[in-house]
């Protein structure tokens, strides 16, 4: 497990606790930092829960960053504010702000064939190539799209 906090106290309360049950940096670790990078580069993680959140912290770098993290196939946010300020449409607007283009290459010289801007989105295993190289994508919005001819 990988706590962190922008708060130097609340990280070394949280080190002197986990070290009294002798879980520090072994099965349990803490750093000092901020929403802008969740872990270290090249390590990724099932479940992500962000507390004491703000609407205005909810940026499509924060999507990004916990998109970068999270284990593609069965990773979970738990995005929350104990002050009850986050609401329904704060979040789905930042679910949905992420730019999403899917882009077909040759598969011999990777040359770029052509590219699509997604509404949304996709799901994880949501895309397909039919026998005629027509693409169906399934996104997370429910849509099911058929690109090609």
């Amino acid at each position: 497990m990988h706590g962190q906090d922008a708060d130097a106290s609340a990280v070394a309360a949280a080190r002197r606790a986990a070290d009294g049950r002798g879980l520090l940096n072994r099965r349990v670790s803490f750093d000092l930092s901020g929403l802008e990078r969740l872990l270290p580069v090249g390590r990724s993680c099932d479940l992500v829960v962000l507390s004491d959140l703000k609407a205005q912290e909810l940026t499509s770098e924060l999507a990004a960053e916990i998109g970068r993290v999270l284990h593609p196939w069965y990773g979970v946010a738990v995005l929350g504010d104990a002050s009850g300020t986050l609401d329904r449409a704060a979040l789905t607007e930042n679910s949905n702000s992420e730019e999403t283009k899917l882009t077909a290459f040759h598969r011999t010289d990777g040359t770029e064939l052509w590219e699509v801007e997604l509404p949304a989105g996709p799901v994880h295993d949501g895309l397909a190539v039919a026998a005629d190289g027509r693409v169906i994508v399934a996104l997370r919005d429910g849509t099911v799209l058929c690109i090609g001819e």
